[in-house]
This record gives C-alpha cells, sequence and structure tokens, in this order.
C-alpha cells in the first residue's frame, strides 16, 4: 500500500461536507493568525479569547488602513479584501482549509520535517453555530458565530488553486477531527503527491506572491531534471515553438547525453524549421545511441528526400523497416516516392504494393502506384490503381488535372471491348475533373 493511500484510508466513510487544514507541526493548534497577534508577546498560560468588540475594531481598522494606502484593488468588497490581506500575510479572523483532502496533507508534510504532522477534519454540515457567509455587509454581523467563507469571490489563482475555503469568527475551532501524519512518512508523501497527482509547490502557489515566496532564499536552487526539459521541448514543439522546442532538448541533452529520443526530437523540430542538415544530425546522434530507432531512421530518410538526396532516403526507410515491419507503412510510401524521383519506377511499385499490404485502403498509395504505372506505360494498371485511389477518397486525385492524360486516353480509346473502354473512360474523366 501507497504511503498516501495509508492516510486516505484514515478518512470517515462518508465523508461528504467535510474541509481538511494541514498543519507541518501536530502540537500546533487550530486557530486563526489573528488570535495568535492577539495573544501576540502574552505568557502562553495567559492567552485569553478577544472580545467581539475587539475582534470587530481589529478587523474594521485593518480594512480600513488597507484602503487608505492604496492596497485594495477597487473592485472587492470588505471580505474579499480581507481575503487578499490573509493571503499576502496579514493576520486575520479567517482560516483558511481545503476542499481537497490531498492538498492538506501536502502542507501536514511540508515544512517542518522534524516533527509530526496533522490533518485537521473539519465537517462544516453538521456544527451549528456554522452558517454561510455571502454578503460583504454581512461581514461583521455573525462574527460571535463560525461562519463559512466559499471561494466564489474574486479570490486570487493560489485559492483556487488550493481548492480554498475559509472559517471567520471570533471562536475557537473545536469537535474536530484529526489525523497524525508520521515524520518518517513526509517525505515519501511529497514524493507520491508530486509524482502521481501532480501536487507540489509550482501547482499550489500559482500567483506571483506564491512563485517568489518558493524562490526565495529558503528554498534551495532547483534544478530541471532531463525528463522535465524534455516535456518542456514536447509542449513547446506541440505549440509549433520549435526554436524553443530544440533550446529545451538541448537542455535535457547536457544532463543527459544518453537521451536518444531528445536527440530524435531536435530532429522533429529542425525538420519543421526546414533545417534538414541540422535535423539529420541530431537523427543520427540519436541512432548512434540507440540504434533500433526506427522513428530516427524515418525522420532520416524525410530530411533526405526534402534534400533531394533520394539514395539516402530509401536506406533510411529501408532500416526503419527493418527494424519495425509493421510500422512500415509511410515509410513505404516515402520510398516509393523517392524511387519515383530516380525514375525507378517499378522499385516505386513494388514499395506502393508493401504498403497497401500492410494498409489496403491506402488511396495515397494506390494514387503514386498509378502514377508510377502510367510512367511504364502500363495502362490498364494505372486506371485500375487510379479507380481504387478515387473510389477510397476522391480528394486526392484533385491536383491531377492538369497531367497530360492523352497517351492513357488514346489507349482506352483502342480498346476493343466496349464495356471496359466505358468503364475506364469514366475514370479517366474523374481524373480529369479532379
Amino acid at each position: 500500500m501507497s504511503v498516501v493511500a495509508k492516510y486516505l484510508n484514515k478518512l470517515p466513510s462518508g465523508r461528504i461536507g467535510f474541509i481538511y487544514r494541514g498543519q507541518s507541526n501536530a502540537d500546533w493548534g487550530l486557530s486563526s493568525t489573528y488570535y495568535r497577534r492577539f495573544n501576540f508577546d502574552k505568557n502562553s498560560n495567559d492567552n485569553n479569547n478577544p472580545t467581539q468588540k475587539q475582534f470587530q475594531d481589529y478587523h474594521k481598522d485593518l480594512i480600513s488602513d488597507a484602503k487608505s494606502y492604496h492596497y485594495h484593488k477597487k473592485e472587492l468588497n470588505d471580505l474579499e479584501l480581507l481575503l487578499e490581506l490573509q493571503h499576502y500575510g496579514a493576520a486575520t479572523g479567517l482560516v483558511d482549509f481545503s476542499r481537497d483532502f490531498l492538498i492538506a496533507l501536502w502542507f501536514a508534510s511540508h515544512g517542518s520535517q522534524d516533527t509530526d504532522g496533522k490533518v485537521f477534519l473539519l465537517d462544516i454540515d453538521s456544527i451549528d453555530k456554522f452558517s454561510e457567509l455571502q454578503e460583504s455587509e454581512e461581514i461583521f454581523a455573525k462574527c460571535d458565530k463560525l461562519q463559512f467563507v466559499n471561494n466564489n469571490f474574486k479570490s486570487n489563482n493560489r485559492i483556487f488553486s488550493q481548492k480554498g475555503v475559509f472559517v471567520f469568527g471570533n471562536q475557537t475551532i473545536d469537535d474536530v477531527k484529526t489525523i497524525e501524519i508520521l515524520q518518517k512518512d513526509k517525505q515519501l508523501v511529497l514524493q507520491e503527491l508530486s509524482d502521481i497527482f501532480s501536487i507540489d509547490e509550482k501547482s499550489l502557489f500559482q500567483d506571483i506572491h506564491g512563485f517568489s515566496m518558493v524562490n526565495d532564499a529558503n528554498h534551495p536552487i532547483y534544478e530541471k531534471t532531463a525528463e522535465e526539459y524534455t516535456e518542456k521541448g514536447n509542449n513547446n514543439y506541440h505549440k509549433s515553438e520549435f526554436e524553443k522546442a530544440i533550446e529545451a532538448y538541448k537542455k535535457a541533452i547536457k544532463i543527459d547525453p544518453d537521451s536518444d529520443g531528445a536527440h530524435h526530437n531536435i530532429g522533429l523540430a529542425y525538420d519543421n524549421l526546414g533545417k534538414f542538415e541540422k535535423a539529420i544530425e541530431a537523427y543520427k546522434k540519436a541512432i548512434k545511441i540507440n540504434p533500433n530507432n526506427d522513428g530516427a531512421y524515418f525522420g532520416m530518410g524525410l530530411a533526405y528526400y526534402n534534400l533531394d538526396k533520394f539514395e539516402e532516403a530509401i536506406e533510411a526507410h529501408k532500416k526503419a523497416i527493418e527494424i519495425n515491419p509493421n510500422g512500415g507503412l509511410v515509410a513505404y510510401h516515402y520510398m516509393g516516392l523517392a524511387y519515383y524521383m530516380l525514375n525507378k519506377f517499378k522499385e516505386a511499385i513494388e514499395a506502393y504494393k508493401k504498403a497497401i499490404e500492410i494498409n489496403p485502403n491506402s488511396a495515397m498509395a494506390y494514387h503514386y502506384m498509378g502514377l508510377a504505372y502510367y510512367m511504364l506505360n502500363k495502362f490498364k494498371e494505372t486506371i485500375d490503381a487510379y479507380k481504387k485511389a478515387i473510389d477510397l477518397n476522391p480528394a486526392l486525385i484533385i491536383h491531377d488535372k492538369q497531367q497530360n492524360w492523352h497517351p492513357l486516353e488514346t489507349w482506352i480509346n483502342n480498346l476493343t471491348d466496349n464495356d471496359k473502354k466505358q468503364q475506364y473512360l469514366h475514370t479517366l474523366k474523374r481524373l480529369k475533373n479532379g
């Protein structure tokens, strides 16, 4: 059983209505930052609850001062401003929770690594003194009760990413269930949450303040892995940002020089930039690391074809097919094109036949096979191949409208079988019309 699963199994059954808060030190109580500030410099044995007036006056002054210093955003009401102040570290009567136990588990495991942590489970549906706070003008109307603050305000990205909700009021939070997180499990929990659930600092602190916080002087400089740079390159590639993709792949290779996949991907990016010589260099490096990288051979074949190096293209495609016969459909197709460009029409036809063996519905293979037959003056085979291509994909032959079909038309008109003649003339008409 995974360590995260162990703690998930400790949750009460039917846990609808629960919210969760994780604290990295199990000895810490569940209280607001305002409560801790109120008792600042007081003897721990003399901690007292503030009066309702003290609670209200503090928050009214805090909000008023923030507005006087123009710290607030004009579109925020008092409650939303209070949420912003809490977000940036001001002491308030808000206590933040999450709707997601796994996020609370992350906070319980992060921070103090030499102590046990704790997750608090609060059932907001079963406690009578809770009411849902909805209007800003009610912010102090019921602060003698604990009030549930949902995140349906103009809140920031961090609250959203942490699935944050808040409890507000001048009351202690009692009757909570807890789950202790053992100190020895913390690192494993953090690793699993990151690897399996993508819960980490990067995903939880999605704003400039959070970003700055996780990159402050107290955090070691994070070195990305080769896999992370490769993933970044892949994202750039799929956005057609090929220069950025190459830069990311190169960083991956600097960390892991033996990554044939990164070299292969650089080749693909160079291909898309029309830098075929550089693409071939990258493919060769990938093949040197992994001689069975059929994709690199295939990419190299395409690059050679685009450089009009048809013999080299054919050899590369042959190697790709030798390594992976089941993936040879497109390789056979481009091999046929290379043979065609070398006026080796018989070899081109054989390549297209191989492609058709793999996929009998390859209209492209029938189309180019028809062209090769035409160049050999094998008009019956030409018509048969083209008819099949047209039946499979009529749009494919649109570019053949300008083809000189006179020799084929002459051959058809000389046929003695009138039925065949009419069939072939019908196919020819479709070719001419595109």
